[in-house]
Protein backbone atom coordinates (compact mmCIF):
# COMPACT_ATOMS: atom_id res chain seq x y z
CA UNK A 1 0.00 0.00 0.00
CA UNK A 2 1.10 3.61 -0.54
CA UNK A 3 2.08 5.67 2.50
CA UNK A 4 -0.59 7.93 3.93
CA UNK A 5 1.46 10.92 2.83
CA UNK A 6 1.07 10.07 -0.87
CA UNK A 7 -0.41 12.85 -2.99
CA UNK A 8 -2.85 11.51 -5.60
CA UNK A 9 -2.68 13.57 -8.79
CA UNK A 10 -5.50 13.80 -11.36
CA UNK A 11 -5.48 11.24 -14.17
CA UNK A 12 -5.05 13.85 -16.89
CA UNK A 13 -2.72 12.38 -19.48
CA UNK A 14 -1.39 9.22 -21.03
CA UNK A 15 1.77 7.99 -19.37
CA UNK A 16 4.67 7.55 -21.78
CA UNK A 17 8.45 7.92 -21.65
CA UNK A 18 8.36 11.73 -21.94
CA UNK A 19 5.67 12.07 -19.26
CA UNK A 20 7.69 9.85 -16.96
CA UNK A 21 10.57 12.32 -17.15
CA UNK A 22 8.70 15.63 -16.88
CA UNK A 23 5.77 15.03 -14.54
CA UNK A 24 6.35 16.92 -11.28
CA UNK A 25 7.24 15.49 -7.91
CA UNK A 26 5.21 15.89 -4.72
CA UNK A 27 4.47 19.26 -3.12
CA UNK A 28 6.77 20.44 -0.34
CA UNK A 29 6.32 18.37 2.79
CA UNK A 30 4.83 15.37 0.97
CA UNK A 31 6.60 12.02 0.60
CA UNK A 32 5.45 11.16 -2.92
CA UNK A 33 2.84 11.69 -5.61
CA UNK A 34 1.22 9.25 -8.05
CA UNK A 35 0.22 10.32 -11.55
CA UNK A 36 -2.45 8.00 -12.96
CA UNK A 37 -2.81 7.09 -16.62
CA UNK A 38 -5.91 8.43 -18.39
CA UNK A 39 -6.23 5.41 -20.73
CA UNK A 40 -5.49 2.45 -18.42
CA UNK A 41 -7.15 2.87 -15.00
CA UNK A 42 -4.85 1.53 -12.29
CA UNK A 43 -1.58 2.18 -14.18
CA UNK A 44 0.50 4.95 -12.63
CA UNK A 45 3.80 6.72 -12.18
CA UNK A 46 5.03 7.25 -8.65
CA UNK A 47 7.46 10.13 -8.04
CA UNK A 48 9.24 10.39 -4.67
CA UNK A 49 10.40 13.60 -3.05
CA UNK A 50 13.94 12.32 -3.63
CA UNK A 51 13.32 12.39 -7.39
CA UNK A 52 13.15 8.59 -7.83
CA UNK A 53 10.47 7.48 -10.31
CA UNK A 54 8.78 4.09 -10.68
CA UNK A 55 5.87 2.51 -12.52
CA UNK A 56 3.05 1.18 -10.32
CA UNK A 57 -0.24 -0.63 -10.78
CA UNK A 58 -3.22 -0.47 -8.43
CA UNK A 59 -5.79 -3.29 -8.39
CA UNK A 60 -8.39 -4.86 -6.14
CA UNK A 61 -9.07 -8.54 -5.38
CA UNK A 62 -12.16 -9.00 -3.25
CA UNK A 63 -12.04 -6.38 -0.50
CA UNK A 64 -8.26 -6.00 -0.59
CA UNK A 65 -6.63 -3.21 -2.61
CA UNK A 66 -3.02 -3.57 -3.69
CA UNK A 67 -0.45 -1.18 -5.19
CA UNK A 68 2.48 -3.01 -6.77
CA UNK A 69 5.71 -1.44 -8.01
CA UNK A 70 6.54 -2.70 -11.51
CA UNK A 71 10.02 -1.20 -11.78
CA UNK A 72 12.10 1.95 -11.92
CA UNK A 73 11.57 4.26 -14.91
CA UNK A 74 15.30 4.10 -15.66
CA UNK A 75 15.15 0.30 -15.95
CA UNK A 76 11.67 -0.33 -17.43
CA UNK A 77 10.32 1.52 -20.46
CA UNK A 78 6.73 2.78 -20.62
CA UNK A 79 5.33 0.24 -23.17
CA UNK A 80 6.65 -2.74 -21.16
CA UNK A 81 5.38 -1.27 -17.89
CA UNK A 82 1.95 -0.76 -19.49
CA UNK A 83 1.95 -4.34 -20.78
CA UNK A 84 2.80 -5.72 -17.33
CA UNK A 85 0.13 -3.55 -15.71
CA UNK A 86 -2.49 -4.84 -18.16
CA UNK A 87 -1.57 -8.43 -17.29
CA UNK A 88 -1.84 -7.83 -13.55
CA UNK A 89 -5.17 -6.00 -13.92
CA UNK A 90 -6.55 -8.76 -16.15
CA UNK A 91 -5.50 -11.46 -13.66
CA UNK A 92 -6.97 -9.45 -10.78
CA UNK A 93 -10.29 -9.34 -12.61
CA UNK A 94 -10.14 -13.15 -12.62
CA UNK A 95 -9.46 -13.29 -8.87
CA UNK A 96 -5.66 -13.69 -8.94
CA UNK A 97 -3.63 -11.60 -6.50
CA UNK A 98 -0.17 -11.15 -8.05
CA UNK A 99 1.36 -9.64 -4.94
CA UNK A 100 0.13 -12.43 -2.66
CA UNK A 101 1.34 -15.07 -5.12
CA UNK A 102 4.73 -13.37 -5.36
CA UNK A 103 5.04 -13.39 -1.57
CA UNK A 104 4.17 -17.09 -1.50
CA UNK A 105 6.87 -17.81 -4.08
CA UNK A 106 9.39 -15.92 -1.94
CA UNK A 107 8.48 -18.00 1.09
CA UNK A 108 8.90 -21.18 -0.93
CA UNK A 109 12.25 -19.99 -2.28
CA UNK A 110 13.46 -19.36 1.27
CA UNK A 111 12.99 -23.06 2.09
CA UNK A 112 15.95 -25.38 1.50
CA UNK A 113 15.89 -26.97 -1.94
CA UNK A 114 14.18 -30.33 -1.65
CA UNK A 115 13.71 -32.82 -4.46
CA UNK A 116 13.35 -36.32 -3.07
CA UNK A 117 10.38 -37.68 -1.15
CA UNK A 118 12.50 -37.95 2.00
CA UNK A 119 13.74 -34.35 1.78
CA UNK A 120 10.26 -32.89 1.32
CA UNK A 121 8.85 -35.20 4.02
CA UNK A 122 11.48 -33.89 6.45
CA UNK A 123 10.37 -30.31 5.73
CA UNK A 124 6.72 -31.29 6.16
CA UNK A 125 7.38 -32.89 9.54
CA UNK A 126 9.44 -29.87 10.63
CA UNK A 127 7.11 -27.09 9.49
CA UNK A 128 3.61 -28.32 8.69
CA UNK A 129 2.56 -30.20 11.82
CA UNK A 130 3.85 -27.86 14.49
CA UNK A 131 1.17 -27.24 17.08
CA UNK A 132 -0.65 -30.49 16.32
CA UNK A 133 -1.42 -32.97 19.07
CA UNK A 134 1.43 -35.27 20.09
CA UNK A 135 -0.45 -38.29 18.82
CA UNK A 136 -1.02 -36.64 15.43
CA UNK A 137 2.66 -35.78 15.04
CA UNK A 138 3.69 -39.28 16.05
CA UNK A 139 1.21 -40.85 13.63
CA UNK A 140 2.25 -38.66 10.66
CA UNK A 141 5.93 -39.26 11.43
CA UNK A 142 5.40 -43.02 11.66
CA UNK A 143 3.50 -43.16 8.38
CA UNK A 144 6.00 -41.10 6.38
CA UNK A 145 9.16 -42.60 7.88
CA UNK A 146 8.02 -46.21 8.15
CA UNK A 147 5.07 -46.93 5.87
CA UNK A 148 6.25 -44.79 2.94
CA UNK A 149 9.97 -45.50 3.35
CA UNK A 150 10.22 -47.30 -0.05
CA UNK A 151 9.51 -43.91 -1.69
CA UNK A 152 12.18 -41.99 0.21
CA UNK A 153 14.84 -41.96 -2.52
CA UNK A 154 12.41 -41.23 -5.32
CA UNK A 155 12.22 -37.70 -6.77
CA UNK A 156 8.92 -36.35 -5.48
CA UNK A 157 7.80 -35.34 -8.96
CA UNK A 158 8.11 -38.95 -10.16
CA UNK A 159 5.95 -40.57 -7.45
CA UNK A 160 2.76 -41.76 -9.14
CA UNK A 161 -0.56 -43.46 -8.44
CA UNK A 162 0.66 -46.89 -9.55
CA UNK A 163 3.39 -47.21 -6.92
CA UNK A 164 1.19 -45.62 -4.24
CA UNK A 165 -1.56 -48.15 -4.96
CA UNK A 166 0.94 -51.02 -4.90
CA UNK A 167 2.34 -49.86 -1.57
CA UNK A 168 -1.16 -49.51 -0.09
CA UNK A 169 -1.84 -53.16 -0.92
CA UNK A 170 1.34 -54.18 0.92
CA UNK A 171 0.42 -52.03 3.93
CA UNK A 172 -3.07 -53.54 4.02
CA UNK A 173 -1.56 -57.04 4.13
CA UNK A 174 1.05 -56.16 6.77
CA UNK A 175 -0.93 -53.89 9.09
CA UNK A 176 -4.56 -54.26 8.04
CA UNK A 177 -6.76 -52.22 5.66
CA UNK A 178 -7.76 -49.58 8.21
CA UNK A 179 -4.14 -48.89 9.12
CA UNK A 180 -3.40 -48.60 5.39
CA UNK A 181 -6.26 -46.09 5.12
CA UNK A 182 -4.60 -43.94 7.76
CA UNK A 183 -1.25 -44.09 5.96
CA UNK A 184 -3.04 -42.98 2.79
CA UNK A 185 -4.63 -40.04 4.63
CA UNK A 186 -1.21 -38.90 5.84
CA UNK A 187 0.26 -39.15 2.34
CA UNK A 188 -2.67 -37.16 0.95
CA UNK A 189 -2.11 -34.39 3.52
CA UNK A 190 1.62 -34.43 2.76
CA UNK A 191 1.16 -33.97 -1.00
CA UNK A 192 -1.48 -31.27 -0.48
CA UNK A 193 1.04 -29.35 1.66
CA UNK A 194 3.82 -29.89 -0.90
CA UNK A 195 1.58 -28.49 -3.65
CA UNK A 196 0.81 -25.44 -1.53
CA UNK A 197 4.54 -24.85 -1.06
CA UNK A 198 5.27 -25.18 -4.78
CA UNK A 199 7.22 -28.41 -4.26
CA UNK A 200 4.78 -30.64 -6.13
CA UNK A 201 2.68 -30.01 -9.22
CA UNK A 202 0.01 -32.60 -8.45
CA UNK A 203 -1.29 -34.91 -5.73
CA UNK A 204 -0.92 -38.51 -6.95
CA UNK A 205 -2.96 -39.79 -3.99
CA UNK A 206 -6.06 -38.29 -5.61
CA UNK A 207 -7.88 -41.04 -7.46
CA UNK A 208 -6.42 -43.90 -5.42
CA UNK A 209 -8.87 -46.11 -3.54
CA UNK A 210 -8.72 -46.60 0.25
CA UNK A 211 -7.79 -50.25 0.91
CA UNK A 212 -10.46 -50.74 3.57
CA UNK A 213 -14.13 -49.83 3.70
CA UNK A 214 -14.82 -48.00 6.94
CA UNK A 215 -18.18 -48.07 8.63
CA UNK A 216 -19.31 -46.62 11.92
CA UNK A 217 -18.68 -49.34 14.47
CA UNK A 218 -21.37 -50.50 16.87
CA UNK A 219 -19.46 -53.32 18.57
CA UNK A 220 -19.57 -53.53 22.36
CA UNK A 221 -18.41 -56.36 24.59
CA UNK A 222 -21.03 -58.57 26.20
CA UNK A 223 -20.79 -59.44 29.90
CA UNK A 224 -19.31 -62.86 29.15
CA UNK A 225 -16.63 -61.22 27.01
CA UNK A 226 -15.86 -58.68 29.75
CA UNK A 227 -15.36 -61.54 32.24
CA UNK A 228 -13.12 -63.35 29.79
CA UNK A 229 -11.16 -60.16 29.11
CA UNK A 230 -10.56 -59.53 32.80
CA UNK A 231 -9.33 -63.07 33.38
CA UNK A 232 -7.16 -62.92 30.27
CA UNK A 233 -5.46 -59.72 31.44
CA UNK A 234 -4.19 -61.23 34.69
CA UNK A 235 -0.72 -61.84 33.25
CA UNK A 236 -0.27 -59.53 30.26
CA UNK A 237 1.87 -56.94 32.03
CA UNK A 238 1.61 -53.30 30.94
CA UNK A 239 -0.78 -54.18 28.15
CA UNK A 240 -3.22 -55.63 30.70
CA UNK A 241 -3.10 -52.45 32.79
CA UNK A 242 -3.81 -50.31 29.72
CA UNK A 243 -6.72 -52.53 28.63
CA UNK A 244 -8.32 -52.47 32.07
CA UNK A 245 -7.97 -48.70 32.32
CA UNK A 246 -9.52 -48.29 28.87
CA UNK A 247 -12.57 -50.21 30.02
CA UNK A 248 -12.79 -48.47 33.40
CA UNK A 249 -12.31 -44.89 32.19
CA UNK A 250 -13.71 -44.88 28.65
CA UNK A 251 -10.80 -42.75 27.43
CA UNK A 252 -8.93 -43.11 24.14
CA UNK A 253 -6.14 -45.61 23.59
CA UNK A 254 -3.46 -43.00 22.89
CA UNK A 255 -4.47 -40.99 25.96
CA UNK A 256 -4.14 -43.97 28.30
CA UNK A 257 -0.98 -45.40 26.71
CA UNK A 258 0.87 -42.06 26.93
CA UNK A 259 -0.28 -41.31 30.50
CA UNK A 260 2.28 -39.29 32.45
CA UNK A 261 2.93 -39.29 36.18
CA UNK A 262 2.56 -35.52 36.31
CA UNK A 263 -1.03 -35.89 35.06
CA UNK A 264 -2.07 -38.01 38.04
CA UNK A 265 -3.28 -36.38 41.24
CA UNK A 266 -3.73 -39.27 43.66
CA UNK A 267 -4.77 -36.98 46.49
CA UNK A 268 -7.67 -35.55 44.49
CA UNK A 269 -8.20 -38.88 42.70
CA UNK A 270 -7.94 -37.21 39.30
CA UNK A 271 -6.24 -37.81 35.98
CA UNK A 272 -5.74 -34.36 34.40
CA UNK A 273 -5.17 -34.39 30.63
CA UNK A 274 -3.80 -31.18 29.06
CA UNK A 275 -5.34 -29.95 25.82
CA UNK A 276 -2.30 -30.99 23.82
CA UNK A 277 -3.03 -34.64 24.62
CA UNK A 278 -6.74 -34.76 23.73
CA UNK A 279 -8.37 -35.21 20.36
CA UNK A 280 -10.42 -32.02 20.57
CA UNK A 281 -7.61 -29.95 22.07
CA UNK A 282 -9.54 -29.28 25.29
CA UNK A 283 -8.14 -30.03 28.71
CA UNK A 284 -9.94 -32.91 30.38
CA UNK A 285 -10.24 -34.19 33.95
CA UNK A 286 -11.00 -37.87 34.50
CA UNK A 287 -12.15 -38.80 38.03
CA UNK A 288 -10.50 -42.04 39.15
CA UNK A 289 -12.80 -44.71 40.51
CA UNK A 290 -11.70 -46.92 43.41
CA UNK A 291 -10.86 -49.68 40.95
CA UNK A 292 -8.85 -47.46 38.58
CA UNK A 293 -6.98 -45.92 41.50
CA UNK A 294 -5.86 -49.31 42.82
CA UNK A 295 -4.59 -50.33 39.38
CA UNK A 296 -2.59 -47.11 38.96
CA UNK A 297 -1.09 -47.25 42.44
CA UNK A 298 0.65 -50.55 41.70
CA UNK A 299 2.26 -49.39 38.42
CA UNK A 300 6.05 -49.22 39.01
CA UNK A 301 7.34 -45.65 39.08
CA UNK A 302 10.67 -45.59 37.26
CA UNK A 303 12.29 -42.29 38.19
CA UNK A 304 13.94 -41.74 34.83
CA UNK A 305 10.62 -41.97 32.96
CA UNK A 306 7.79 -39.43 32.84
CA UNK A 307 5.50 -41.99 31.16
CA UNK A 308 3.80 -44.80 33.05
CA UNK A 309 3.98 -47.27 30.17
CA UNK A 310 6.64 -48.19 27.65
CA UNK A 311 10.38 -48.69 27.65
CA UNK A 312 13.37 -46.36 27.33
CA UNK A 313 12.21 -42.91 26.16
CA UNK A 314 9.24 -43.96 24.04
CA UNK A 315 5.58 -44.67 24.79
CA UNK A 316 4.07 -48.13 24.92
CA UNK A 317 4.46 -50.31 21.82
CA UNK A 318 3.52 -53.88 21.04
CA UNK A 319 -0.17 -53.33 20.39
CA UNK A 320 -0.57 -56.05 17.76
CA UNK A 321 1.28 -58.70 19.77
CA UNK A 322 -0.64 -57.86 22.95
CA UNK A 323 -4.02 -57.92 21.22
CA UNK A 324 -3.30 -61.24 19.51
CA UNK A 325 -2.40 -62.82 22.84
CA UNK A 326 -5.45 -61.29 24.52
CA UNK A 327 -7.72 -62.67 21.80
CA UNK A 328 -6.28 -66.17 22.24
CA UNK A 329 -6.71 -66.13 26.01
CA UNK A 330 -10.23 -64.72 25.77
CA UNK A 331 -11.12 -67.49 23.35
CA UNK A 332 -9.88 -70.06 25.86
CA UNK A 333 -11.76 -68.38 28.72
CA UNK A 334 -15.10 -68.24 26.91
CA UNK A 335 -17.18 -71.37 27.33
CA UNK A 336 -19.29 -72.72 24.41
CA UNK A 337 -21.51 -71.68 22.72
CA UNK A 338 -19.83 -68.26 22.96
CA UNK A 339 -16.35 -69.66 22.35
CA UNK A 340 -15.76 -67.68 19.15
CA UNK A 341 -16.40 -63.98 19.78
CA UNK A 342 -16.75 -61.65 16.81
CA UNK A 343 -13.67 -59.49 16.16
CA UNK A 344 -13.27 -56.35 18.24
CA UNK A 345 -10.74 -53.55 18.64
CA UNK A 346 -9.55 -51.62 21.68
CA UNK A 347 -11.68 -48.60 20.78
CA UNK A 348 -14.73 -50.83 21.32
CA UNK A 349 -13.90 -50.72 25.05
CA UNK A 350 -14.66 -46.99 25.00
CA UNK A 351 -18.00 -47.71 23.33
CA UNK A 352 -18.68 -50.47 25.86
CA UNK A 353 -18.08 -48.00 28.70
CA UNK A 354 -20.36 -45.38 27.11
CA UNK A 355 -23.12 -47.90 26.42
CA UNK A 356 -22.80 -49.38 29.89
CA UNK A 357 -23.16 -46.00 31.60
CA UNK A 358 -26.22 -45.22 29.47
CA UNK A 359 -27.82 -48.54 30.47
CA UNK A 360 -27.12 -47.67 34.12
CA UNK A 361 -29.13 -44.46 33.72
CA UNK A 362 -26.32 -41.91 33.40
CA UNK A 363 -27.54 -38.79 31.58
CA UNK A 364 -26.23 -38.27 28.01
CA UNK A 365 -24.57 -34.93 28.80
CA UNK A 366 -22.69 -36.52 31.70
CA UNK A 367 -21.50 -39.38 29.49
CA UNK A 368 -20.25 -36.83 26.96
CA UNK A 369 -18.40 -35.04 29.75
CA UNK A 370 -16.82 -38.31 30.90
CA UNK A 371 -15.41 -39.13 27.45
CA UNK A 372 -14.60 -35.48 26.56
CA UNK A 373 -17.01 -35.33 23.66
CA UNK A 374 -18.20 -31.80 22.81
CA UNK A 375 -21.73 -31.32 21.48
CA UNK A 376 -24.63 -28.96 22.02
CA UNK A 377 -24.93 -30.21 25.60
CA UNK A 378 -21.49 -28.87 26.55
CA UNK A 379 -20.81 -26.08 24.09
CA UNK A 380 -20.79 -22.40 24.89
CA UNK A 381 -21.56 -20.61 28.13
CA UNK A 382 -23.72 -23.41 29.50
CA UNK A 383 -20.78 -25.77 29.32
CA UNK A 384 -18.59 -23.38 31.32
CA UNK A 385 -21.16 -22.81 34.06
CA UNK A 386 -21.94 -26.53 34.36
CA UNK A 387 -18.29 -27.62 34.66
CA UNK A 388 -18.36 -27.94 38.45
CA UNK A 389 -21.59 -29.94 38.37
CA UNK A 390 -20.20 -32.16 35.63
CA UNK A 391 -17.14 -32.93 37.78
CA UNK A 392 -19.34 -34.39 40.51
CA UNK A 393 -21.59 -36.19 38.04
CA UNK A 394 -18.59 -37.60 36.15
CA UNK A 395 -17.17 -39.06 39.34
CA UNK A 396 -20.50 -40.67 40.24
CA UNK A 397 -20.89 -42.05 36.72
CA UNK A 398 -17.42 -43.61 36.55
CA UNK A 399 -17.72 -45.14 40.02
CA UNK A 400 -21.16 -46.50 39.11
CA UNK A 401 -19.68 -48.07 35.97
CA UNK A 402 -16.66 -49.47 37.83
CA UNK A 403 -18.91 -51.05 40.47
CA UNK A 404 -21.00 -52.56 37.70
CA UNK A 405 -17.84 -54.07 36.20
CA UNK A 406 -17.00 -55.47 39.63
CA UNK A 407 -20.30 -57.31 39.72
CA UNK A 408 -19.71 -58.67 36.22
CA UNK A 409 -16.19 -59.99 36.75
CA UNK A 410 -16.38 -61.05 40.39
CA UNK A 411 -16.34 -59.83 43.97
CA UNK A 412 -14.55 -56.63 44.96
CA UNK A 413 -12.13 -56.78 47.86
CA UNK A 414 -11.91 -54.19 50.61
CA UNK A 415 -9.31 -52.17 48.72
CA UNK A 416 -11.70 -51.75 45.84
CA UNK A 417 -9.74 -53.96 43.45
CA UNK A 418 -11.60 -56.14 41.01
CA UNK A 419 -10.70 -59.73 41.76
Amino acid sequence: MLPASSQIAPRNRKLDHRAALVLPGPPTGKFDVVHWDIELPGFGLRVLASGARAWVVRYRVGKRQRVVTLGKVAELDAPEARRQAKGILWRAASGHDDQAERQARRRTASCPLAETFAEVAALYLEHAIKGRRDVTREMRTRHLNRDWRPLHRRPLAEVGRREITARLLVLAQEHGPISANRARQTLNAFFAWAMGQGMAEANPVAGTVPPGEERARERTLAEAEIRALWRATDDLGEYAVIVRLLLLTGQRREEVAAMRWEELDFERRLWVLPGGRTKNGRGHEVPLSDQALVILQVVPHREERALLFGRRSGPFSGWSRGKARLDRQMHEALAPPAATPSPWVLHDLRRTCVTGMAELGVAPHVIEAVVNHVSGHKAGVAGVYNRATYAKDKRKALQLWADHLSRIVGERNTAGEIA
